[in-house]
């Protein structure tokens, strides 16, 4: 039997130069496809990046893990934030900007990026409801959260994953900045209804 390799979606900064280089072409040909059409491929973003399958999946076990890395990235990057080259460390760093900066420019920048979000979203679809329910639930936590607030945050998380998606796809939906405000007010309505009852 072959060494098993570890198949979490995040490596680290440990990795040879030559392994993060092969990573960053397979993220970028996938991000390339997802923007040109919605049916991607292993064999297409192996082919785009150059490399055989074989390769691709030594790196990735599957399309939503490569689409999920890609997603996260693209996230951090469109906050203004520079990746962490520990990519595990990009979902706190992503939660962090949008805890300090608000709802508003990240909501923007998915709504500017939306074809290619929608296209890497539905690939991945439970791993980028997972990020975007931290990010959304850690925008509304304190440092010190409650077992009941934190359940009421990632609850409230859950409907406004739901919500942005929706508004992703309709054409005339609000902008970002009111749609924040609609999230923000129903997610704080949810913590104060946990609060009360405490």
């Amino acid at each position: 039997m072959g060494q098993q390799r570890d198949s979490s979606s995040f490596r680290g900064a440990d990795e040879d130069p030559r392994v993060r280089r092969t990573r960053r072409a397979l993220q970028q040909a996938l991000a390339e496809l997802a923007e040109e059409r919605a049916d991607v491929t292993m064999s297409a973003v192996a082919q785009r990046a150059g490399l055989s399958r074989q390769v691709l999946h030594t790196h990735y076990a599957s399309l939503g893990e490569l689409a999920s890395e890609v997603l996260v990235r693209r996230m951090v990057e469109g906050t203004g934030h520079d990746v962490p080259s520990d990519v595990r460390s990009a979902v706190p760093a992503l939660v962090e900007a949008v805890r300090s900066e608000g709802l508003a420019p990240f909501l923007q920048f998915i709504r500017d990026d939306r074809a290619v979000f929608i296209a890497l979203r539905t690939i991945a679809h439970r791993q980028s409801a997972a990020v975007l329910a931290q990010v959304f639930a850690g925008r509304f936590l304190d440092s010190d959260p409650t077992p009941e607030q934190r359940e009421a945050a990632l609850f409230a998380a859950g409907g406004m994953t739901t919500v942005v998606e929706r508004w992703l796809v309709d054409e005339d939906a609000p902008c970002a900045a009111r749609q924040a405000e609609n999230l923000e007010r129903y997610a704080r309505a949810v913590l104060t209804v946990v609060t009360d009852q405490r």
